[in-house]
């Protein structure tokens, strides 16, 4: 049995996280009259610490809170992806914390707070400055620390060897989802290079 939803151990940032997202959907007018229509029905629908469990017809079906949050992430990533190969371009937007006219440039560079990312079917691009990387000359990219004065961050990287755009990662947006959607179309670059490689040796 999942435990109960006000256990005090809902401390996993999974949990919360997804909580935050389907929160609102559960507490409003459209979730409360379907679960009451559940109840006349003879079935329910009850919210624990870890996931929430379905019970109907002499069934009981459970689902946990990180299968949700993964199930999101991936419809997100595909619907982002689909958007980009439909021509379009998707920003993952940095928080630059400094917002002072004069020095807020240079203490946003220092802790490496940047605009984020634009992406699109053709490569991704940093925000700031416009430098750009194609999908097929990406060598690497992923989240990796970097030194900042005296400690070291997790910056957000795509990089190609003589180019590198990064942002810190924690003032990233969806920075998860970003990581897998370079992973998707790195690898449909690969694929389509290979094809054409291929093809150009019958």
């Amino acid at each position: 049995m999942l435990p109960a939803l006000t256990d005090p151990s809902l401390s996993n940032p999974l949990q919360r996280i997804c909580l935050s997202v389907v929160g609102p959907f559960l507490a409003s007018p459209l979730f409360l009259g379907l679960r009451e229509l559940l109840r006349l029905r003879g079935t329910s629908l009850s919210l624990y610490t870890n996931g929430l469990v379905y019970r109907g017809w002499g069934k009981e079906t459970s689902t946990t809170w990180n299968e949700i949050v993964s199930y999101i992430h991936e419809t997100t990533c595909r619907l982002r992806k689909k958007n980009i190969l439909d021509g379009g371009s998707v920003q993952f937007k940095g928080l630059k914390p400094f917002k002072t006219r004069f020095l807020g440039k240079g203490f946003n560079n220092f802790a490496f707070a940047f605009s984020g990312f634009s992406v699109d079917a053709q490569g991704v691009s940093a925000i700031d400055d416009g430098k750009r990387i194609a999908w097929q000359d990406v060598t690497d990219f992923g989240i990796g620390s970097e030194q900042m004065g005296r400690i070291f961050v997790d910056v957000f990287f795509v990089q190609f060897p003589d180019t590198r755009i990064r942002t810190r990662s924690g003032l990233l947006e969806n920075a998860h989802i970003l990581q897998a959607l370079c992973a998707e179309m790195v690898q449909k670059n690969q694929i389509e290079g290979e094809e054409l490689e291929a093809w150009r040796k019958r």
